[in-house]
């Protein structure tokens, strides 16, 4: 009797989170993640989408299933935690692999089979209801434990086993005054404690010092706007397309303006379209949205009364393909009347971090005034981190979802909330590790 843990993806890097767990050989994924940056170096590079699998796969930007290539039929379930794109986003290139079913909640089914641009998806997507447990074999059951992170419907996964209790944890936030969203079900977590051998937790910000604020202060930072832009004339804002609730925050803010909201860019499409299956987080009537290039420019070229809209674009990392690049350099349509708000964090990777230097560099030539960091994170800072470590007292300890340095910081976290050096487990991409 034995567990194996298989990393595919995300242990000493940021991005194309995914694990395989084998228990007395039966193998089972959490997540199927894509690893953004490289994505994002695949697409500066070239137009042509025709090999995009195999240009993914050699730019180490799609979990590495080699290890399981000769145990496909062994794969019982694939359990996607939620709908941002480093942990489903390889779900459409890789899940015709298996023949396992995938269990997620149903928002995130949504996204996952609006994904999948071929037709029908070919493994059986099975939605599941929050907090709720899912028997998988004899043995073996699944629960999906509500997480109120930056998107609907995100979970914590347990994974019920005879070799003892896993809970992957990644992405992790303990938000209990969220304004749109139930708090996290830490009563949950409360009745694991000392009864989770594996804990599984991301460890983005392991370093940053504190809690992680509530969704409930950026809405009061976004709402406290209404004064500064009331006298400007083009008001843009750029944050992620999968922050449902802070869009729904910025569409009352441009309301108390009295601006029409308009929404640029193809993955605004994508998720406020999932949205709109979904009564409580539809925003489908809070603004048009345009995603064609040609649209778009044809709605610049017409802007005559530029006070009259508040628009939210793609963009907020500085990518160059994305439309606040192209309204900046190709439209150039911004002045120092106008005003550009970044509400979000820039996601701690080089490619990232110089991308906005050069938006913010161009913005400050300009004289364009600009606000950033109108943001909360939807991570567990180090003290959430040494919260739960002490709370469910794990037997053993794996950071995941960081680079070296994060780990390294997730680690003291744990060594701080009681746990011995041998609790604490690193994993790498492409080993294995026997219990």
């Amino acid at each position: 009797m034995s567990i194996q843990f298989i990393p595919l993806g995300g242990f000493g890097e940021v991005g194309r989170n995914s694990l395989a767990v084998d228990v007395n050989g039966d193998v089972f994924i959490f997540d199927l993640g894509i690893h953004l940056e490289r994505l994002v170096e695949i697409q500066e590079g070239d137009d042509n989408q025709k090999h995009l699998f195999r240009k993914l796969s050699r730019a180490k930007a799609l979990p590495d299933i080699r290890p399981l290539r000769k145990r496909m039929n062994d794969v019982k379930a694939i359990f996607c935690s939620h709908a941002h794109l480093d942990h489903v986003g390889g779900v459409s290139f890789l899940a015709k692999k298996f023949s396992a079913p995938i269990y997620a909640t149903p928002f995130t089914i949504e996204l996952i089979r609006s994904l999948y641009e071929k037709g029908d998806f070919p493994t059986p997507l099975h939605p599941v209801e929050q907090n709720t447990i899912i028997p998988l074999t004899d043995d073996v059951s699944v629960e999906f434990i509500h997480v109120a992170h930056s998107i609907p419907q995100s979970t914590v996964i347990l994974l019920h086993t005879p070799e003892g209790n896993i809970l992957y944890a990644n992405d992790w936030k303990n938000d209990q005054h969220h304004p749109f969203d139930e708090p996290t079900n830490y009563a949950r977590l409360e009745e694991l404690a000392g009864k989770v051998r594996f804990l599984i937790l991301d460890s983005l910000y392991a370093k940053k010092n504190g809690h992680s604020p509530s969704e409930l202060l950026a809405r009061k930072e976004v709402l406290a706007l209404q004064h500064d832009f009331s006298e400007k004339k083009l008001v843009v804002a750029t944050t992620f397309a999968s922050h449902i609730h802070r869009l729904r925050s910025l569409c009352d803010l441009a309301d108390s303006l009295g601006r029409e909201v308009v929404f640029l860019g193809r993955s605004f499409h994508k998720y406020l379209g999932v949205a709109s299956h979904f009564e409580d987080v539809d925003l489908s009537a809070r603004g048009r949205v345009l995603m064609y290039p040609r649209q778009i420019q044809s709605f610049f070229k017409k802007l005559v009364d530029p006070e009259k809209y508040f628009l939210i674009v793609t963009g907020h990392q500085g990518e160059p393909k994305a439309i606040l690049h192209r309204v900046l350099f190709q439209f150039d349509v911004l002045s120092q009347d106008d005003l550009v708000l970044f509400s979000c964090n820039t996601i701690p990777v080089p490619l990232n971090i110089e991308n906005r230097k050069k938006i913010e560099s161009f913005l400050d030539q300009k004289n364009i005034p600009f606000l950033k960091d109108v943001h909360v994170s939807g991570h567990a800072w180090a003290d959430d981190h040494k919260q739960l470590i002490s709370l469910l007292k794990p037997d053993f300890f794996i950071p995941a979802h960081g680079d070296d340095e994060m780990m390294f910081f997730a680690k003291e976290n744990a060594l701080a909330s009681g746990l011995s050096e041998d609790q604490v487990v690193f994993f790498f991409t492409g080993k294995k590790y026997v219990f």
